[in-house]
């Protein structure tokens, strides 16, 4: 969210949720070792610097391949074997 209002637009994409959940018990031991070390926030921090880094390469990941789909789609447009009903259906 704060990231969010900061204007970095790109975290509108990001699933931490998805890192959060997958690393789960991870995420609630920070909430514990918070609450032991005088509610030091650094822990749950570090969890979600360590969250945001594995999103953003998903996302990485994620552009890479449509990438890769959408010039394997161009290439297919330009195919000369294709009818026109199969060149619309690729666009």
């Amino acid at each position: 969210w704060y990231m969010l209002r900061q204007g970095y637009e790109l975290f509108e994409l990001l699933t931490l949720s998805r890192v959060i959940y997958d690393k789960r018990m991870q995420y609630y031991r920070s909430f514990v070792y918070v609450a032991r070390d005088d509610y030091d926030t650094t822990y749950f921090l570090h969890f979600m610097l360590h969250a945001t880094g594995i999103a953003i390469s998903t996302l990485r990941e994620r552009i890479a391949s449509a990438r890769a789909h959408q010039a394997q789609a161009a290439s297919l447009r330009l195919a000369t074997d294709l009818n026109d009903r199969q060149r619309a259906f690729v666009l």
